[in-house]
């Protein structure tokens, strides 16, 4: 942007360069510079139009005879009608590794099955997760404050949709047909995940419709080297070979 001095000398800011709609860029002469005669001011009087004021404008190219107009800023889009629609629609395109929460013990058991498990910290071994308030699972979380979390082979979809409710199965219910042990904590742990992780219950957070899971891992299992289970755009999804396939593959079968 340039201007020109008090005293009719060009200083650094000699012309004012405005972008045009069709691209093109104009360079404006400074005010004073105008063809548009200016009339004399008496003498006291300041003038309202002073050197170091400029005036921007956006020069349409659409006539022959350009006007100077000044447009205002375009409005923001509305924001869409259902934006926990469009927000979950979205979220279907980000794959998530599937493992189960369980907590409680007896007849108090109960779990569900998720997607938005991650690492918090490394030291100390912490991990967080979502859970929705209106859950059958976040009253017994409470209680017990311990969980497992046990990370499902490309096998195991059974586990992941009976800890879902998908057939509507409830509490102990989800457990069935699957082999559990307790962790350090009293959690069930599942036998045959990828890896499992006992967890003491740190923290939670409420936020909106959902509460953030912090907990602290006191124990670890690591289980079988097969393909993992995914989820992605409403369906799963396996990523890698199960053990036995890969051993096949390799001619190993006798290992």
């Amino acid at each position: 942007m340039s201007r020109t001095n008090a005293d009719g000398s060009s200083g650094t800011h000699g012309q004012l360069s405005v972008a045009t709609e069709g691209g093109r860029v104009i360079a404006l002469p400074a005010r004073r510079n105008h063809p548009t005669a200016r009339r004399a001011l008496p003498p006291g009087i300041p003038d309202p139009q002073s050197p170091s004021e400029v005036s921007m404008a956006i020069v349409s190219l659409t006539h022959p005879a350009s006007h100077a107009v000044v447009r205002p800023p375009a409005s923001a889009s509305p924001p869409p009608k259902d934006v926990g629609g469009e927000f979950r629609s979205a979220l279907r395109h980000l794959a998530g590794g599937v493992s189960v929460i369980t907590t409680g013990r007896g007849d108090d058991r109960t779990g569900l099955t998720v997607t938005s498990l991650s690492s918090l910290s490394a030291e100390p071994p912490t991990v967080m997760f979502g859970v929705n308030l209106s859950s059958s699972s976040f009253p017994v979380l409470k209680r017990h404050r311990s969980f497992g979390v046990n990370f499902l082979t490309a096998a195991q979809k059974e586990v992941a949709d009976r800890f879902a409710g998908r057939n509507g199965e409830k509490g102990p219910a989800r457990y069935a047909e699957a082999q559990w042990h307790e962790g350090r904590t009293g959690a069930p742990l599942l036998e045959g995940a990828l890896a499992a992780l006992d967890c003491e219950l740190e923290e939670l957070i409420e936020r909106h419709s959902h509460a953030i899971v912090i907990g602290r891992v006191r124990e670890i299992r690591l289980g079988t080297n097969d393909a993992a289970l995914l989820y992605w755009r409403g369906d799963y999804e396996r990523l890698g070979w199960m053990a036995e396939e890969a051993r096949t593959a390799l001619g190993l079968r006798s290992l």
